[in-house]
């Protein structure tokens, strides 16, 4: 109820308090009213009674009049609180149906986004069973290339050599001779970058080879080219873990160590092949010029410098392994691989 309303209701009350008080006094002071009545002579020609009784009619029908006005007065402010009420009910029930139909959109919304991180999973390990297979299946290839080359190429340059030699003994000139040495020697650099090549494309891990001897041979090829000197400790992992599993630590080794002769600086470096419990863990040390992590993943997470470091990430991830990196500027760098022993490609 407004203040409006209440002002005028309190007005009607005060109008019926001064009606019954008038009547009131009129009663009491009958005797009194009609002395005053008859001296002062006003209504000659009617009587008191008549007087007093259109007196009482008066203040009857103004009474009546008020409460009727206090009636309707109250019947109105019902009807609107009804109304009011009835608005609010209908309001409440519109903003449930609201929040009923956002709350449904929400939860499609979030199933929605749900299905889609489930894919986007999917695909990621997808994409990463996809990459470790590539890799499997590209050093096999590099390992039948190689085969290749040496039953083919490598034997024909031997004996391209030899048919060579034994032309030299029937030239009867010298001219003749040195042209056949200086072909000779062709054909001999020719079968020495064969064999280089050959030794570059095979894999050790198709030709019987151990896994730390595969990384002593890995290890030295890269970095004493470079004249970076380097020790290993290199302990035989568990017969368990699977072809494919050494296959991805040798190329995240492989990987880490072309870094090192890129980036590093280095003139040491330590590797520290053990196996911890249930795990096979490959830390290389270097004591090179080292870099601030933190700074160089936010410039080289997006570019090419960091997309062998990410195909590494990704492929021991595949793996549930983990590549640790800890550095700093003029303190090396300190790398970390680890892979589960019953880990499996």
């Amino acid at each position: 109820m407004n203040n409006s309303v209440q002002q005028g209701m309190a007005r009607k009350i005060a109008l019926i308090a001064v009606l019954s008080v008038g009547c009131a006094a009129f009663l009491v002071f009958e005797d009194l009213a009609e002395i005053i009545y008859t001296d002062v002579g006003v209504f000659e020609h009617a009587s008191f009674r008549h007087a007093a009784a259109a007196a009482a009619l008066t203040l009857l029908v103004s009474m009546m009049w008020v409460f009727w006005r206090l009636y309707t007065d109250a019947s109105n402010e019902l009807n609107r609180r009804r109304q009011a009420e009835g608005a609010l009910q209908r309001l409440n029930l519109e903003l449930e149906q609201r929040i009923t139909q956002r709350t449904n959109q929400l939860q499609n919304e979030l199933a929605a986004r749900n299905l889609v991180e489930q894919q986007f999973l999917e695909n990621q390990r997808q994409l990463r069973a996809m990459s470790a297979e590539m890799s499997i299946v590209t050093e096999r290839e590099r390992h039948r290339v190689a085969a290749e080359l040496h039953d083919n190429l490598g034997h024909t340059l031997a004996v391209v050599s030899n048919q060579l030699g034994m032309l030299r003994t029937s030239c009867p000139g010298e001219a003749d001779k040195a042209r056949m040495d200086n072909i000779r020697m062709l054909v001999k650099e020719s079968i020495n970058y064969s064999r280089n090549l050959i030794g570059r494309l095979n894999s050790p891990f198709f030709s019987g080879v151990s896994f730390p001897s595969a990384v002593e041979w890995m290890a030295n090829d890269i970095l004493e080219t470079v004249n970076i000197e380097v020790s290993m400790s290199l302990a035989d992992p568990p017969a368990q873990m699977g072809e494919d599993v050494r296959l991805i630590l040798y190329k995240a080794l492989e990987e880490t160590l072309v870094n090192v002769v890129k980036h590093a600086a280095a003139h040491h470096v330590e590797i520290n092949l053990r196996t911890a419990p249930g795990d096979v863990v490959i830390e290389v040390r270097d004591d090179g010029i080292g870099f601030d992590t933190a700074t160089v993943s936010r410039h080289t997470a997006a570019g090419r410098s960091g997309l062998g470091l990410f195909i590494l990430k990704e492929r021991l991830a595949l793996l549930s392994g983990t590549y640790a990196i800890a550095s700093a500027p003029g303190r090396g760098t300190h790398v970390t691989l680890s892979v589960p022993v019953a880990a499996r490609a």
